[in-house]
């Protein structure tokens, strides 16, 4: 395919186009960017020059330092505390959360808080409820 002279022209000058903005760019600071938008800088550019939030806890990978009993049931006695303002009951997600425990420990836990005999179960894996007793 031949390049025609209105092609070429079209071509150069938005080279040179290019280059003008970069120059311009390139010589200016972070604030007179910002201030020539009017404040409204696009979420791209904020991300990259305003300080980003702090980040979300890295979670360990490995396994769980192993509990005592009396862990396990402090945990338990923490879940029953929470379940007595819920009588609809709870989900293990939504326990999981309201304590701020680790998704690894709420098994354990949960085997122990049913084999109190302290709550019923309602449904089936992770639609089970966990609710008190009457």
């Amino acid at each position: 395919m031949e390049k025609t002279d209105l092609r070429t022209a079209l071509d150069e000058a938005a080279n040179r186009f290019i280059d003008t903005v970069f120059t311009a760019v390139r010589s200016s600071t972070v604030e007179e960017l910002q201030s020539s938008l009017n404040g409204s800088a696009p979420k791209k550019f904020r991300t990259i020059y305003e300080p980003p939030h702090s980040p979300a806890p890295k979670r360990s990978t490995g396994r769980l330092a192993r509990r005592s009993e009396a862990e396990i049931q402090k945990a338990v006695d923490r879940m029953l505390g929470l379940l007595k303002g819920k009588p609809k009951g709870m989900r293990s997600e939504h326990i999981k959360l309201a304590l701020g425990m680790d998704v690894r420990e709420m098994p354990r836990v949960l085997k122990a808080l049913v084999a109190s005999k302290k709550v019923r179960t309602q449904g089936q894996k992770r639609a089970t409820t966990y609710m008190l007793k009457s």
